[in-house]
């Protein structure tokens, strides 16, 4: 009996595996992970980067970047499309501060829908003085801590060299380090094994 014992473990591990990971898949699939993950939920978005071109005005000057803002959210084309798409005024931007990667925080005085989003980056990008926009976003992991954890126990290694075979035996790979270094003589033999107390040996060799 006792020797049956290291045999049915193996069987009573995968068993476990293969019961826990429908389990987990049903839960993930019925429960929202996060509120990017949920296309019911409405977002909105209180804050912009807007990064200015090299050399300009309002990459050296803060008050010629407020301006430009101002600018840009008070030309008529902006006006009319508000006016006309969400039935309001278009919002107005402020400068918070300048950013360590070189742009600037912006925010409206106002949240923002996704549409709403789109159509002040519109306008932000076809000034000259823009060279690039983005919402203020913070990104959050979609996954919970225990999936991860799951898929990575049932996903085996795609490494070859990490795989053992029917008798347990682990192939080692050696790289040369240049290729000027002469052939060198094997001194002495050593063996592995992935699994302790095994009698399955693998040859490998220390090089001088």
């Amino acid at each position: 009996m006792s020797n049956r014992i290291p045999l049915l473990a193996p069987a009573l591990l995968s068993l476990s595996l293969g019961l826990a990971l429908p389990a987990a898949h049903a839960q993930s699939a019925s429960t929202p992970l996060s509120v990017l993950s949920s296309g019911s939920q409405s977002r909105f978005y209180d804050g912009l980067i807007v990064t200015y071109r090299n050399g300009s005005t309002e990459r050296r000057d803060p008050h010629a970047a407020a301006a430009r803002l101002s600018m840009v959210m008070a030309a008529p084309a902006t006006r009319t499309q508000w006016s006309s798409h969400y039935r309001q005024s278009a919002p107005s931007l402020q400068r918070v501060r300048r950013l360590a990667i070189g742009a600037d925080l912006v925010r409206p005085n106002r949240r923002l829908s996704d549409a709403q989003l789109d159509s002040v980056m519109q306008a932000l990008k076809a000034d000259p003085s823009v060279a690039h926009v983005e919402p203020n976003l913070l990104l959050q992991p979609i996954r919970s801590t225990a999936m991860a954890t799951v898929a990575a126990i049932a996903t085996p290694p795609n490494d070859p060299a990490s795989r053992c075979n029917g008798t347990c035996a682990r192939r080692m790979v050696i790289w040369k380090r240049s290729h000027r270094t002469p052939p060198a003589t094997p001194t002495a033999a050593a063996s592995i094994c992935c699994r302790p107390g095994s009698t399955a040996m693998a040859a490998a060799w220390w090089w001088r």
